[in-house]
């Protein structure tokens, strides 16, 4: 299939200008037919790899975008089975599993989240941020911390309020990603969210927030004593 990725969209102007009057940022996208790009791949090597290598192998197959074109397809709620071979890299032997039984529920949308965690290409980018962000308000709570552990590693300051919401989720493990997260890109506004999470029933998103206190004190130049004793301004 041919998949769009839009970096950006400006509205045609009614009057034809001058190519320098142009807008700085024009549409411009990137057209990958992913059918053909994995015309020939190979099977993992080693179907039984954790993820960070067989998505390390299928790197030194296929180019970056077309990785992380198929990604996004995937995040996008794309049929995985369009591309068995891709998706056993992305999913390993559990891959197998749902391409035996047809039912892939939200395994695909959360694998194609975690590989950008290993894969991004700023041609992508605005795609990527468009389709992470959306998915932090995703109802599989899976997809939605995979999607918080990207707003992370790629400091996504677009994802900042959604990940905000789900420092209240009812799942420790993604109270703890979304505290993380705003350790990474939150604002002077999020600082209470992070404050509150000191009191966390849950010793890991304790933790967490302490390292998020840490981390916001230096990026927005404060004083951790005075945020840790709840003093924001």
């Amino acid at each position: 299939m041919l998949y769009l990725v839009m970096t950006c969209s400006t509205r045609a102007p009614a009057v034809k200008a001058p190519a320098r009057a142009a807008s700085p940022t024009p549409r411009r996208n990137a057209l990958i037919d992913l059918r053909n790009a994995f015309a020939g791949l190979p099977e993992p090597a080693d179907i039984s790899l954790p993820f960070n290598r067989l998505v390390q192998e299928l790197l030194s197959r296929v180019t970056d975008p077309v990785v992380m074109a198929y990604a996004l397809t995937l995040l996008d709620g794309d049929d995985p089975s369009r591309h068995p071979t891709a998706l056993r890299y992305m999913g390993g032997g559990h891959a197998d599993i749902l391409l035996s039984n047809h039912d892939y529920a939200f395994w695909p949308a959360v694998w194609g989240a975690r590989a950008l965690q290993y894969v991004w290409t700023p041609v992508q980018a605005a795609e990527a941020t468009r389709l992470v962000v959306r998915h932090l308000g995703d109802d599989r709570w899976r997809l939605a911390e995979m999607c918080a552990k990207v707003v992370r590693k790629r400091e996504l300051g677009e994802g900042a309020d959604a990940v905000a919401k789900l420092t209240g989720h009812r799942l420790p493990r993604v109270r703890m990603e979304a505290v993380r997260a705003l350790g990474a890109v939150g604002e002077t506004e999020h600082l209470p969210l992070i404050h509150g999470a000191l009191q966390d029933p849950d010793k890991d998103v304790r933790r967490a927030a302490v390292k998020a206190m840490q981390q916001r004190a230096d990026r927005l130049d404060l004083d951790l004593d005075e945020l840790l004793a709840g003093r924001f301004r």
